[in-house]
């Protein structure tokens, strides 16, 4: 019985012990309790030479401390002053300089938290790194080929030459020559870096004209000969370094153009290559917060956070920051066991040190809470910047390949879809497809993931069902669910094209740059010889365009078939008809076929005219435009004349050509073939003229030269009577 009491004595007794709210108050290292915390930072930049005697720490003291730091103190591992000096003081955020006996790693006490502390700075003679440019006339006006030639260019400028000038520089990026003219001089960059890892780096460069970078005397990147710029870190090397204070050089000569000198990195532990930035140039010794501590409190929570990268895709302007975030939390009497991250952009984290990427620039307000082991908790709240500083660019080309720029009415659209990056890394992609009519309401959506490897395609196929009407696909290529890429098509049945389209790499566009697939209708001509006759008889004048390239001469002075037939329908001048020559690609960059496809709209169907007289191309025949794309082109042209249902419809078919007669023959077939499906008269031209033997063959000699002939692309004068004869009778027929 007294054992059990014993027992539960001591429980009780222990469990108070454990709630006490003085525990770990009163630390018996602490340098003096009217300064209520202290920051332990490590000397994070290794200098094996002992040059540099000054270290620079940043210590956010959360509107702790008293008012431009002047309770600010700095003591070692021993608990001993050391010399410091308050740089800067904004928000709470404190700069302080310091001296080190050394350049060793180190730990020291940055104490804070006396509001009534005043400022008891000691100097010293401060030695720091420095980041040097020195630039050179250079009168020769020849780009070194090698770096031993670069050696040799280099000594004999610099014994012979004028130096320009000399100074320190932030960083090695620049675009001219802050000590003279921006031609023919050359510059020598020579600084320390900091390098935060152990292992394989690699260095680059990106120049304008020849440049060479050293790491330790050691040529680790090159670019030789004059050239302009890249937009990517083509021209690299790699290195394996120790972690620590590392020497930089970097030569550029600068002929004429544009300037630029500009080095970049990737760390060990990175995916891209970015410009180096400033911070990394030595000056003082870099500090790191390794823990954080709260007099009279049993668990301090605090963090630290760094940028570990940036990306930035194609021309966008925004950037995708990676931020690495590092507990510093302390426990007096136990140990940290639990951590939970909030981001400020929604994210969050359970990992002790996690990285985490904003989608967005911008400020973020990010939590710590811990635990530890033995249940007290404590919570850090820091605001922090987020911006991109010279991000990795990286290129996502996303393209739309169509078997057709014109499928029938009863067809599918089939899509090749293909996407590249040049993303070191396999970069995850999302693709959304939204198919919407015109009013915008959602027909289908689907959604693809993708991982993209370094410049290698891939490839997704589509098949989207015919659809009535006018309707766009709408493609979004997100990285992060961050739209960073968009594509649409438009699919426009052919009577509803009432614009001019354009062209682009023999695809059809709109007045926006998107992609057009023009889709053909099931519709047909109602009456056409009906409205033909009656036209003609009607007393009023009468318009008629005639869609032609190639068929008759356009030159003055030279009668053609148009010429001649405005002269029958006229009636011999009794009544007015005003004919219309359209079409016409002579001299056109782009394929003929597509360019007389963009004009029709505009040049036919909008001059609201009676007749409508489509004359198929010799210019595709000769060109072997393949018959099937020949059938599309034709099916579009008619049904955007049927859009006019006031205008009677002509086709002409293509006559036989003097060298290769039977080739016309598939091109008049696939005429007569769609005449028939659309219920239009047609002028088969090709058989008129077969079925004279070979007498039509003269139809093509060119009237001037009768004994020596010399054949040309339309037919000659009576060729063209031929032709307005046949079409007149065409039009006339019952």
């Amino acid at each position: 019985m007294h054992r059990i009491f014993r027992i539960a004595y001591i429980c009780g007794v222990l469990f108070l012990w454990s709630a006490s709210p003085s525990v770990g108050a009163g630390r018996p290292d602490w340098w003096n309790p009217a300064w209520k915390y202290r920051q332990c930072v490590q000397v994070s930049t290794p200098d094996k030479t002992n040059r540099i005697n000054t270290a620079l720490a940043v210590i956010d003291t959360l509107g702790n401390s008293a008012p431009k730091g002047a309770d600010i103190r700095v003591l070692d591992e021993k608990n001993q002053p050391r010399p410091y000096h308050v740089v800067s003081e904004k928000n709470g955020v404190v700069r302080v300089q310091f001296q080190v006996p050394d350049g060793a790693v180190r730990k020291y006490w940055v104490y804070y938290g006396n509001k009534s502390g005043q400022p008891a700075e000691t100097p010293w003679n401060k030695v720091m790194g420095k980041l040097t440019l020195e630039t050179w006339r250079y009168p020769s006006r020849q780009s070194p080929s090698s770096w031993s030639h670069m050696i040799k260019m280099r000594d004999k400028i610099q014994k012979e030459t004028q130096r320009l000038g000399i100074g320190q520089r932030e960083w090695i990026n620049e675009r001219e020559n802050p000590f003279g003219e921006n031609d023919y001089y050359m510059a020598i960059y020579n600084g320390e870096i900091f390098c935060p890892e152990t292992g394989e780096y690699g260095f680059a460069t990106n120049s304008d004209d020849a440049s060479f970078l050293l790491v330790n005397g050691n040529l680790v990147a090159e670019w030789p000969y004059g050239h302009e710029e890249s937009r990517r870190w083509d021209h690299k090397g790699t290195i394996a370094l120790e972690r620590g204070i590392h020497r930089i050089t970097y030569y550029l000569v600068e002929n004429t153009g544009g300037q630029l000198a500009r080095a970049g990195w990737k760390l060990p532990s990175e995916k891209y290559f970015s410009t180096i930035p400033k911070d990394a140039y030595v000056h003082e010794l870099r500090t790191e917060v390794v823990s954080y501590e709260q007099y009279e409190s049993n668990i301090s929570c605090y963090f630290t956070c760094d940028r570990a990268q940036s990306i930035r895709f194609n021309t966008d302007e925004r950037d995708f920051v990676t931020m690495s975030f590092r507990d510093c939390s302390t426990s007096a009497i136990g140990k940290v066991a639990y951590w939970d991250w909030r981001f400020g952009d929604g994210g969050a984290s359970l990992e002790k040190n996690p990285r985490h990427e904003y989608l967005r620039a911008g400020k973020y307000k990010v939590t710590l809470h811990t635990k530890d082991d033995l249940g007290y908790e404590a919570a850090c709240t820091r605001e922090i910047e987020i911006a991109g500083q010279d991000p990795e660019r990286i290129t996502v080309r996303f393209d739309i390949e169509k078997s057709r720029n014109i499928v029938m009415a009863t067809e599918p659209l089939v899509l090749n879809l293909r996407f590249r990056s040049s993303s070191e890394e396999p970069l995850p992609l999302t693709l959304d497809t939204r198919v919407e009519d015109m009013n915008g309401g959602l027909l289908s959506l689907e959604r693809d993931a993708m991982k993209l490897q370094e410049d290698q395609w891939f490839p997704i196929r589509r098949s989207y069902p015919p659809r009535l009407g006018k309707h766009e696909l709408k493609y979004t290529l997100n990285y992060r669910d961050i739209p960073i890429v968009r594509q649409k098509l438009v699919v426009i049945p052919a009577p509803d094209v009432k614009t001019r389209l354009g062209i682009h790499h023999n695809s059809l566009v709109d007045g926006e740059g998107n992609l057009v697939v023009l889709r053909t209708v099931e519709s047909v001509a109602q009456g056409t010889r009906e409205l033909l006759r009656r036209k003609l008889r009607e007393d009023r004048p009468l318009k008629v365009v005639v869609f032609d390239d190639s068929l008759g001469p356009v030159a003055p002075g030279k009668k053609s078939y148009r010429d001649l037939l405005k002269e029958k329908i006229s009636e011999g001048g009794r009544r007015q008809v005003e004919m219309k020559l359209a079409g016409q690609t002579q001299g056109a960059s782009e394929f003929p076929l597509f360019v007389r496809l963009c004009d029709f709209p505009v040049d036919v169907v909008a001059e609201d005219p009676d007749i409508i007289i489509i004359v198929c191309s010799i210019t595709d025949v000769l060109n072997y435009v393949p018959i099937e794309m020949y059938r599309r082109y034709v099916s579009v042209l008619v049904d955007q004349a049927l859009a006019k249902p006031k205008a009677a419809i002509l086709l002409v078919c293509p006559p036989p050509l003097v060298m290769k007669p039977d080739l016309s023959r598939d091109y008049a077939y696939a005429t007569l073939q769609l005449g028939q499906l659309k219920r239009l008269p047609v002028v088969d031209l090709f058989s008129a003229f077969s079925n004279m033997g070979t007498h039509w063959r003269k139809l093509f000699q060119d009237d001037q030269y009768q004994e020596d002939p010399v054949y040309c692309l339309y037919p000659n004068s009576e060729g063209q009577r031929i032709i307005a004869e046949k079409i007149y009778q065409k039009m006339i027929e019952d």
